[in-house]
């Protein structure tokens, strides 16, 4: 497994080739599940189908891996999904994860407006992610010295949650680890 950015790796190998040619702005990032099979569906069902109750389920589930943190960030809600889908599944689940874990949250990311990341590639996602992150005016003071714990619901490149830890990171925070409730 990478020790970045927790990949699968061949035996005798540390770190994958893409956090060899970019070290990422987040510690480590760790999922609970591979997105495949019941783990997708899921993952569908609750951001989809508005199946709300699974945010229960993905924090009870996330709080198994959850690191050593002061606080737990949401990876901020694109703007112009709020037309498709009434509710933040992410911050839900941070939410319930904060109620099981007893750890405080924040939503200290905002996004501005821009595509979709999820037909983009890896080039493209870190392209369409530049000056896309920022921290939410007079929060800084919260990020500063911070051990955060950023929360997203599917890994597929690590381009959001590394802008989001390069973001965090920029605006004082000491560690940020990623953890996420699929990897793609």
């Amino acid at each position: 497994m990478c020790t970045f950015c927790g990949s699968s790796l061949l035996g005798g190998v540390d770190v994958c080739r893409h956090c060899t040619e970019t070290v990422p702005a987040y510690t480590n990032h760790r999922s609970v599940f591979l997105y495949q099979g019941r783990a997708a569906t899921l993952i569908v069902d609750f951001k989809g189908r508005g199946y709300k109750q699974l945010a229960t389920y993905f924090a009870e589930s996330l709080a198994a891996i959850l690191p050593d943190c002061d606080l737990l960030v949401p990876v901020p809600f694109r703007p112009e999904s709020v037309r498709r889908r009434p509710f933040d599944p992410v911050t839900l689940i941070v939410r319930e994860l904060s109620n099981v874990q007893g750890l405080p949250q924040a939503s200290l990311l905002r996004r501005r407006p821009g595509k979709s990341q999820k037909s983009l590639n890896r080039a493209a996602r870190l392209t369409n992610l530049k000056n896309a992150l920022y921290v939410r005016p007079g929060m800084h003071a919260t990020v500063s010295g911070a051990r955060i714990c950023l929360i997203d619901d599917v890994f597929t490149t690590g381009a959001t949650v590394d802008e989001c830890a390069r973001v965090l990171r920029h605006s004082g925070a000491s560690e940020v680890y990623a953890r996420t409730v699929a990897m793609d």
